[in-house]
């Protein structure tokens, strides 16, 4: 039952009323009209997508790890690097119960938005930033069926590996791929695909416009684009209160790459109009931009301070009298967070979803 209560999104429908509605997860609902509802006009006013020239994604969160100044840091390169990226693979599989499930309940939510073509057995889809694989294989999959393949993406070899391992299947095929680097390429080996999507990747990555261009260039003319992001979290406020600390200051290379883009704007207003811009670096059809909230589960003081020190970036970095103070200094961030949000309670998280089309001409 926990799952049935992990969406819980206010979605802005265009009708007289101008109260939210409160879409609950496809299980207690019909959604096979429920894209007609969902289709409105981006907002002409917007928050504008940052466009920087020194690409990130989640597979390469720490190529500037040898600026840094700890005694692990201060190895050979390509050791720190293998050190960081091994943990990297750790930490996907540790929290990805959680995103997965949250993204799996936005996918069931939009599921019947999808067209259904005759010569689906014929088509390829394809899921970029797929991680350890356990959204594609659980969710997409099934999802895709009938399909002649899916197409599992990461720009983390150490992630594709683990994917592959770990969920095999005939008709997935994992590969490398970077959103911002030669897609173009990557399209004349791989064909072009009917359905592009890409959960929780996007917000890591700088160069939105060139990423949304390449989206684009995935996509088969006619074809769908489906988008979720994440528009910002605890573990992100910790990092910037560490990135404010003199303790911590000669790590905020690495903190500073871990930060969404977007990060800084947490107001449902504010996210739509941003993703409704996103939207306009292409020449994608918008069918649904929006912004929907999924509740916390009430963690303990003790279960939050676990799991910032599991999900913590520069923990393999750090020695051990360094991890304790990594200890103490989140205890004193989660003591804060714990009184100002009653307890536990923590603000709903923001996610934006956009499902988009492109042109036939």
């Amino acid at each position: 039952m926990a799952l049935l209560s992990l969406l819980y999104s206010a979605w802005p429908l265009r009708l007289p009323s101008p109260e939210p509605w409160h879409l609950l997860l496809a299980q207690y609902a019909s959604l096979q009209s429920l894209w007609l509802v969902f289709r409105h006009k981006p907002c002409t006013t917007a928050l504008k997508p940052t466009v920087q020239h020194s690409p990130t994604a989640i597979g390469t969160l720490f190529r500037k790890v040898e600026r840094m100044s700890s005694p692990q840091a201060n190895m050979q390169p390509s050791a720190a690097r293998a050190l960081i990226e091994k943990h990297e693979a750790e930490v996907f599989e540790a929290r990805s119960e959680l995103y997965t499930a949250a993204n799996a309940a936005i996918l069931n939510a939009f599921h019947s938005a999808f067209m259904i073509c005759d010569d689906q057995e014929q088509q390829q889809f394809i899921d970029v930033g797929c991680g350890i694989g356990d959204l594609a294989f659980k969710h997409l999959l099934p999802r895709c069926s009938p399909c002649r393949r899916l197409v599992a993406a990461d720009l983390s070899d150490n992630l594709i590996k683990l994917a592959a391992k770990k969920y095999p299947h005939p008709k997935i095929e994992y590969l490398q791929l970077d959103i911002v680097g030669d897609v173009g390429g990557f399209v004349a080996e791989q064909g072009q695909f009917q359905r592009v999507y890409s959960f929780a990747t996007l917000h890591w990555v700088k160069d939105k416009r060139l990423a949304m261009l390449n989206f684009e260039k995935l996509l088969t003319p006619g074809g769908e684009f489906f988008l979720v992001m994440l528009g910002g979290s605890l573990i992100h406020d910790l990092y910037k209160a560490m990135m404010n600390s003199p303790r911590w200051i000669k790590y905020n290379n690495v903190l500073q790459e871990c930060m969404p883009v977007i990060s800084a704007a947490q107001d449902k207003e504010s996210l739509r109009k941003y993703a409704a811009d996103l939207i306009k670096l292409t020449k994608l059809i918008p069918l649904t931009c929006e912004v929907v909230s999924y509740p916390s589960t009430n963690k303990t003081k003790d279960e939050m301070i676990r799991d910032f020190l599991l999900f913590h970036h520069i923990k393999p970095l750090l020695n051990d009298e360094e991890k304790e103070e990594l200890r103490k200094f989140i205890t004193k961030f989660t003591e804060k967070i714990w009184v100002s949000s009653q307890k536990g309670k923590i603000l709903d998280r923001k996610m934006i979803v956009i499902h988009a089309q492109k042109p036939l001409n």
